[in-house]
């Protein structure tokens, strides 16, 4: 039967699929998944969707079915995480070979089956191994929970094919799912203003600061299985914006390096030595990233410091000029254009790899924050100072 089940799958979808764990688990049945489109990029506890997941998860479980899952989305990994918590059991269906790294052995409970297609040598894109993934959903469950589906989206066709295989698809609430592409005036509001700062006596012109943010997704250093547990501690949670990333880095005494976006995804921690007022022409909403390209918070360390941990100003050239720079140079070359943004006015300074703040001394750190109340907070919990950003305080 199991058997049967992955090679009708696998000739329905062209392609060889590859097994690893518990294959009965295949022929037998109620065999469910949970059907949910892609969501808000930095889903909260109080998220709509991702609680209706967290309540299918453990309804289904309840029943004595099986979950049907996918994996390295917050919706699939939420489930995952909800149903190794309940001992419950699960087919996890992936675009590729799983990896060490991937963390998901950390979410998986013990009963589980991991299935994937094997990647050939016709090359397939990112987009049709991603469909490959989700129809394999609708091929390996026998009924669904549609918990938000989007039209002409991927979880549409999974819900075409189950029907189509007469399986049974239930709706599970109605949710609505914020836009991906959301812009400002929409759910992001405008945090803060760039005005005079007050409560700094230090000459800002000696610091580079570093502008923390809400995270994306887990924090840096973080578990998978943390991030999931936060995702899943339901209200009143605590929350995760950019005056929570910055105690984090105070309280933890470490800036952790990221390679996003950087060249080579060489990890870098980034500053500018613009001072927090010449930074208000420059603020903006990138809806590419869907976030502001600054927020009101932030660590500012001398510029001497940097300087003995490795740290060195940007230099920007001619995006032609690139093809001249070295590997050892090209964490340090910024093109100097890109479309209509000029990113020298960014004034960036890099360093690679994590900094230890505990070899700073606290009287070479600022902190800026919104408002007094956070700034108290600040030089009462960490010791360092910390002024405001907003007019009149």
């Amino acid at each position: 039967m199991s058997q049967h089940i992955l090679e009708q799958a696998s000739a329905a979808l062209g392609v060889r699929l590859v097994h690893s764990g518990d294959l009965a688990l295949i022929g037998q049945a109620p065999r469910r998944a949970l059907l949910v489109s892609r969501g808000a990029r930095n889903p909260t506890p109080d998220t709509s969707w991702l609680a209706h997941t967290i309540a299918a998860t453990a309804h289904l479980h309840a029943k004595g079915e099986i979950l049907v899952s996918t994996a390295g989305r917050v919706a699939g990994d939420v489930a995952l995480w909800s149903c190794a918590k309940t001992n419950g059991r699960t087919i996890v269906v992936l675009d590729k070979a799983p990896k060490t790294e991937d963390g998901l052995a950390d979410i998986l409970p013990p009963r589980h089956l991991l299935i994937w297609p094997e990647h050939n040598a016709k090359r397939r894109s990112k987009k049709e191994n991603l469909l490959c993934r989700d129809l394999l959903l609708g091929w390996l469950a026998d009924c669904a929970y549609a918990i938000y589906v989007r039209q002409s989206g991927n979880m549409a066709r999974v819900v075409s094919l189950l029907n189509e295989r007469r399986c049974a698809v239930e709706n599970w609430g109605r949710v609505e799912l914020y836009s991906a592409k959301i812009g400002r005036k929409g759910k992001v509001k405008d945090s803060g203003q760039f005005e005079e700062l007050a409560g700094w006596k230090p000459a800002l012109q000696d610091y580079l600061t570093h502008f923390t943010r809400e995270p994306d997704g887990a924090w840096l250093g973080e578990s998978r299985s943390a991030y999931l547990q936060w995702l899943c501690s339901g209200t009143p949670f605590s929350p995760r914006d950019a005056f929570a990333t910055l105690c984090r880095i105070l309280d933890e005494r470490r800036l952790r390096a990221c390679g996003r976006l950087m060249p080579g995804n060489s990890p870098m921690i980034c500053f500018t030595e613009l001072p927090p007022l010449a930074v208000k022409s420059l603020r903006r909403w990138r809806s590419g990233l869907v976030r502001w390209s600054f927020t009101p918070y932030g660590l500012a360390i001398r510029k001497q410091c940097i300087q003995r941990l490795g740290g060195k100003p940007v230099r920007y050239v001619p995006p032609e000029a690139l093809k001249n720079v070295s590997a050892s140079e090209r964490s340090f070359i910024q093109p100097m254009n890109s479309g209509a943004e000029d990113w020298s006015a960014e004034a960036e300074w890099r360093i690679p790899g994590d900094v230890d703040l505990a070899s700073i001394s606290t009287d070479e750190m600022l902190a800026w924050v919104e408002t007094p109340e956070q700034a108290a907070y600040i030089s009462k919990m960490f010791g360092i100072a910390a002024g405001t950003c907003l007019p009149g305080v």
